[in-house]
């Protein structure tokens, strides 16, 4: 009996040791990966420089904000944190990501849609769809940022289980392609990004008849997550700038509370006294020649958009002005 234990005890010590040697060699590959879900992490991760301007939003920041083109009008070095598919939540956990690499930046540029005012648990039903639909495994290969792992914990839509957490592989239990693309595979889409950026040019089909009407609805949790990330900003000496980006508009006529959903982030641009750029009436807005598909530009668009918002910062907040006058 004594030498069965001490057999099966050997055995699960020999079992866990290769399992985090597997582990830390699969996530390690991952941080070198240009596939999608992956590349904008792994800029994050790369370095620890110090960047004057941060991007923060969704899928419109992460598709629309290219730094170069900020770089290039305002002699900055900034940063696209955006974050697909995620409410505000999510997203103040990859900028607290961004802060502990590379510092407080000078500017923090948030990107607000109609999209935006729903953290990630807003509902049982919407946690299992973010759960199921939007690739939380884009989070496993930095499982070794621990404070991150415990604020995305707190955004219930992630619904990251204890044994993925601390148990070796476990979290890569059931996703085949991401394995295979860890030992070269290249089994998922690939996107590199530039500092946490990447244009896309694919087109979808835009059938605007099939299309439902819907109404903005905001939820109870944003206020406070929003007012916690101004005082944030307030404490570290951090200028935010709110921006409402371009969708089509064909789309936003779909809103039927369209004006309510608009008069929201003018006030909350008023209430915590934040420069506010409203886009949603631009000519970007109206060509659909600047869209993949009504709600995310292409990367022709995003150039276009990124120009358009730089020459505002610059004119109308003086932002870069004594650097691009050296």
């Amino acid at each position: 009996m004594r030498r069965f234990l001490v057999k099966t005890g050997i055995t699960i010590v020999v079992l866990l040791l290769a399992s985090f040697i597997i582990d830390i060699s699969v996530s390690r590959s991952l941080r070198h990966s240009s596939a999608q879900l992956f590349s904008p992490w792994n800029d994050l991760y790369a370095d620890t420089l110090n960047y004057d301007m941060v991007f923060l939003g969704s899928s419109r920041t992460y598709m629309h904000y290219n730094p170069e083109i900020f770089d290039s009008v305002l002699g900055t070095h900034s940063f696209n944190c955006g974050l697909a598919a995620r409410g505000l939540d999510a997203q103040t956990a990859k900028y607290h990501a961004f802060c502990r690499s590379h510092g407080m930046p000078d500017y923090l540029i948030l990107n607000f849609d109609v999209c935006s005012f729903h953290p990630s648990n807003q509902t049982e039903q919407e946690k299992q769809y973010i759960v199921a639909h939007t690739d939380r495994e884009q989070y496993f290969p930095y499982f070794f940022d621990r404070d991150l792992v415990k604020e995305l914990c707190s955004c219930g839509g992630e619904d990251i289980s204890w044994s993925e957490r601390y148990l070796p592989l476990v979290r890569y239990a059931g996703y085949k392609n991401v394995l295979r693309e860890a030992f070269g595979g290249k089994a998922l889409p690939q996107a590199p990004s530039v500092r946490g950026f990447a244009g896309f040019d694919y087109k979808t089909d835009w059938d605007f008849r099939t299309w439902g009407h819907f109404l903005y609805k905001k939820d109870s949790r944003f206020d406070s997550l929003l007012e916690q990330l101004m005082t944030e900003c307030r404490e570290d000496h951090v200028t935010p700038v709110f921006v409402l980006g371009p969708v089509f508009d064909q789309y936003m006529l779909q809103l039927d509370n369209r004006d309510e959903a608009l008069a929201e982030v003018h006030n909350m641009a008023e209430q915590y006294n934040v420069p506010l750029f409203d886009y949603t009436e631009s000519y970007i807005s109206s060509d659909s020649t600047f869209f993949c598909d009504p709600i995310h530009l292409n990367s022709c668009g995003a150039n276009r958009f990124s120009m358009m918002l730089a020459q505002s910062l610059q004119d109308s907040l003086g932002i870069g002005r004594s650097i691009v006058a050296l």
